[in-house]
């Protein structure tokens, strides 16, 4: 993702003290005034929690010879009827984060007569989260997991592609006349011939008729019956042909499986003022596989969130050491609350996570006098500050 580096000029208050010369104020505190005021606004970030489902669809096929498979294979195991089958294969908790609307701030350039300058230079995100003050960093400000999503799918384009393609053949019946003169009787005998469509246990005979013949090659491979001198290879090659070859026309009677791997994503916006919750996101069925949480088939999957409360204990602290005469305010910053994210099939967990949650976390602001910090733009945290910056110059 981008940075935006912005430079900005503030004029020192007086030659022999340094101070910063700007305020920052939550958006929802700026009186509308008809005064313009200079500064730049910056956001602190929020926190979605994204889940993702892999399902893996399992779709049986009946072959067109199923019925006759026992009579002339011998094979008992093999597929009555077309079905299809759902089952998780995997899910995976990630988190993606954005501006908290709530949670924008107004720098506020203050004026100032001297005129010695004195720079200050802001990080921001390309959507307008605070990286850095002064503290040029290489810090990966990124604003979402990345995620590569796989579709897995076997080609059986051509589905017993062994079919007989011959479905006629030639019938031809006998008709006999018989003509009487007189007292002789003479018998006559026409030749009719037609082509008649195959009958389904007609073709099933030809295929199985084909593959005991194509074992009868694969075993006179094996044997050495043939007597030309074959390189291995050239056997292996053969053998494997045959064996493909077989394995095709064994799938008109014992019909065939495909697998096929389906991904779905949901994203989910923890309200910052719940404790725990079990939110359904949808339901899950062997038959149908990810359906609507309405549907009335198969178990719910829920997500279940519980705050660990790490960074709540701070909140009557920070109201306590709160100065509301001071005068000006330095950079807003977060301390998010951890999370325990949970993924359930009814009361099975299946997936789980532990994460920090900015919307949980409390705000607060540096001392104006702090002027060179490093945020996580992920959380609105800070990540490192040089508190000793003021009294260097």
């Amino acid at each position: 993702m981008k940075k935006i580096l912005i430079l900005l000029t503030i004029l020192s208050l007086a030659a022999c003290k340094t101070q910063n010369n700007f305020n920052v104020v939550p958006v929802s505190d700026i009186q509308q005034t008809e005064e313009k005021k200079e500064g730049v606004y910056y956001a602190l970030p929020r926190t979605h929690v994204t889940v993702d489902v892999s399902v893996v669809k399992t779709q049986s096929f009946r072959g067109p010879f199923a019925g006759y498979a026992s009579r002339y294979l011998g094979m008992e195991n093999v597929i009555r009827e077309n079905s299809s089958s759902y089952e998780i294969r995997d899910i995976k908790i990630s988190t993606f984060f954005e501006p908290d609307p709530d949670q924008f701030y107004f720098v506020e350039f203050m004026e100032s007569g001297q005129q010695d300058d004195r720079q200050i230079m802001m990080e921001l995100t390309e959507a307008g989260l605070i990286v850095d003050v002064n503290s040029p960093s290489e810090f990966n400000a990124s604003g979402r997991m990345t995620y590569t999503m796989d579709e897995e799918s076997n080609d059986y384009s051509k589905t017993f592609k062994y079919f007989p393609d011959q479905n006629l053949y030639e019938k031809v019946d006998t008709i006999i006349q018989q003509i009487t003169q007189d007292t002789i009787t003479i018998e006559r005998k026409i030749l009719k011939r037609k082509m008649v469509e195959k009958s389904t246990e007609q073709k099933a005979k030809e295929a199985a008729d084909f593959i005991l013949k194509v074992r009868d090659q694969k075993m006179n491979l094996i044997t050495g019956y043939q007597e030309t001198p074959y390189s291995k290879e050239t056997l292996e090659y053969m053998y494997k042909e045959l064996e493909n070859i077989e394995n095709d026309y064994m799938r008109l009677f014992t019909g065939l499986k495909t697998t096929q791997v389906l991904n779905y994503r949901y994203s989910y916006l923890p309200p910052s003022n719940i404790y725990n919750i079990e939110e359904p996101l949808f339901r899950f069925s062997t038959r149908h596989g990810v359906v609507d949480a309405d549907f009335d088939d198969g178990q719910m999957v829920y997500l279940q969130v519980e705050r660990q409360r790490n960074a709540h204990k701070m909140l009557e602290h920070i109201k306590s050491n709160f100065n509301a005469e001071q005068e000006k305010n330095g950079f807003y910053y977060r301390m998010p609350e951890y999370a325990r994210l949970t993924i359930k099939l009814g009361i099975v967990p299946k997936a789980e996570a532990l994460y920090p949650i900015s919307q949980f976390g409390v705000v607060n602001s540096l001392p104006a006098a702090y002027n060179k910090i490093r945020f996580y733009p992920s959380t609105g945290m800070i990540r490192t500050i040089d508190t000793q910056a003021e009294e260097k110059k």
